[in-house]
């Protein structure tokens, strides 16, 4: 059943190649030989694009849904965070999540400069949703601000 399922989730041309295989291991192993190893190309790509993110006119969701685009490709920069073992596994992984936040604060507005400058001095710095809670409800009082019903 569970090899069934596996290749009716590949494209034809790959389930083909993996048909005949007996069990699921197999089918895992001869895709991680064949789709596995990083392609520096794809890396190179979008380390370009998401340097190149900014919010522009976008409110803040959008710009970090659009960040989050790239959520499942940030491993790919830092694939040793993800499978060391050793001591040095959670500041790697702190690290990691450092970076993402400091993308996203990169490519906000200038309007939000004196938010980041609070944000940055926190201690311990937020995480990527925290940072983007506090930017979201700090946009939604802009929009009350600018916009009063009385």
């Amino acid at each position: 059943m569970v090899i069934s399922w596996l290749t009716h989730s590949l494209s034809p041309d790959i389930a083909e190649s993996v048909q005949y295989s007996e069990t699921t291991e197999s089918i895992w192993k001869q895709l991680n030989n064949r789709y596995g190893a990083v392609n520096r190309t794809k890396v190179f790509e979008l380390k370009r694009q998401l340097a190149s993110t900014y919010q522009g006119s976008i409110d803040i969701g959008s710009y970090f849904n659009k960040l989050k685009k790239f959520g499942m490709h940030w491993g790919l920069c830092a694939p040793h965070a993800n499978s060391c073992v050793c001591t040095a596994k959670e500041g790697l992984q702190k690290e990691k999540e450092e970076d993402k936040v400091h993308q996203f604060l990169i490519g906000l507005n200038e309007v939000y400069v004196g938010v980041r400058i609070n944000l940055l001095i926190m201690q311990p710095l937020p995480s990527l949703y925290g940072m983007y809670n506090i930017l979201l409800q700090d946009e939604k009082q802009r929009q009350v601000n600018e916009n009063p019903s009385f």
